[in-house]
């Protein structure tokens, strides 16, 4: 699987952290990334393992049969009524811990802890330890901390819709890691008819 992905680095200090800021504020800095998406384009260019993609997709919040059959489906455009909002889910899910275990070598261990809270709603996919894995601490030039990841995908490029889900998991990742650690949104995206990674970081 060929994967596009766009780096957009956020510092803590553009988000909102307090009773005087308002939904419409966090509502505008979602805008402004997807503008910064838009306007981008990519920043590098991937080749997914498949092997790695079968493996992840064990590791998903939600139990589902052939999950790589749904990702080459999501990958061709020619879902139709075939994805269900659950199957949209894992595929993110699975796509974006390949990611993070081709590009940083995270351990596949490391994607479990979060799976079975998860419908809590106050809990991230996942934490990993930066201190772990050298690649991700140089990348974030980072000497300790955690990485909360949240993952996502859309099946359609709807403006309002993507604007929405990043300001909750905005919300959610703060929540978590605010002030010290690190936060991660991946946001798998079908645009201009090619597979997109919005990857939003944020930093302390």
């Amino acid at each position: 699987m060929k994967l596009k992905i766009s780096w957009i680095e956020l510092s803590q200090d553009l988000l909102p952290h307090s009773d005087l800021d308002s939904p419409e504020d966090l509502k505008l800095i979602s805008n402004e990334i997807l503008e910064a998406f838009e306007i981008g384009g990519h920043s590098e260019e991937i080749e997914l393992d498949d092997k790695i993609l079968t493996i992840t997709s064990i590791f998903s919040s939600k139990l589902l049969q052939d999950i790589p059959k749904s990702i080459r489906i999501y990958e061709m455009g020619r879902w139709g009524k075939l994805l269900s909002g659950d199957v949209v889910t894992v595929i993110g899910e699975t796509i974006t811990y390949a990611l993070l275990n081709q590009l940083f070598n995270i351990s596949i261990n490391d994607i479990l802890p979060f799976r079975n809270v998860k419908f809590l709603g106050t809990i991230s996919d996942l934490a990993i330890n930066i201190e772990k894995y050298d690649t991700l601490r140089k990348f974030l030039n980072a000497k300790s901390g955690l990485l909360f990841v949240e993952a996502k995908a859309t099946m359609t490029f709807r403006r309002s819709q993507i604007v929405n889900t990043i300001s909750k998991s905005l919300v959610t990742i703060e929540n978590l890691r605010y002030p010290d650690n690190y936060g991660l949104i991946s946001y798998i995206i079908k645009y201009n008819n090619q597979l997109y990674d919005l990857m939003i970081l944020i930093k302390p």
